[in-house]
């Protein structure tokens, strides 16, 4: 089985003001919940990769959305094959195409 990292905030919650209390404020991303159902659905492992130490909480919130059998942990996941994340660069095998992002 695959497994596919996921960020929470800006991913899944929509994380619409930032980390305010640390609470789970918000609803989730449009669409969010029918994908990663689906992505179960096809036999991907998904695991919720987050800042986050609030596993309880974040399990609960999830599952008041409809999303259910996840992992959930604040450490980068070894076996995940892609990371999904709002605030990600992806890395194409040179420094050159970073440096020109900071300037």
């Amino acid at each position: 089985m695959k497994t596919i990292a996921c960020d929470l905030d800006g991913v899944i919650h929509k994380f619409s003001k930032g980390w305010q209390d640390g609470s789970l404020y918000d609803d989730v991303v449009e669409d969010s919940v029918k994908e990663i159902n689906r992505l179960q659905e096809k036999g991907y492992k998904i695991i919720i990769f987050t800042v986050r130490t609030n596993f309880d909480e974040i399990i609960h919130w999830l599952g008041l959305h409809g999303i259910y059998n996840v992992e959930v942990t604040n450490i980068k996941p070894k076996e995940a094959f892609v990371f999904i994340d709002d605030r990600a660069i992806r890395f194409e095998n040179n420094w050159s195409s970073i440096a020109k992002l900071f300037p």
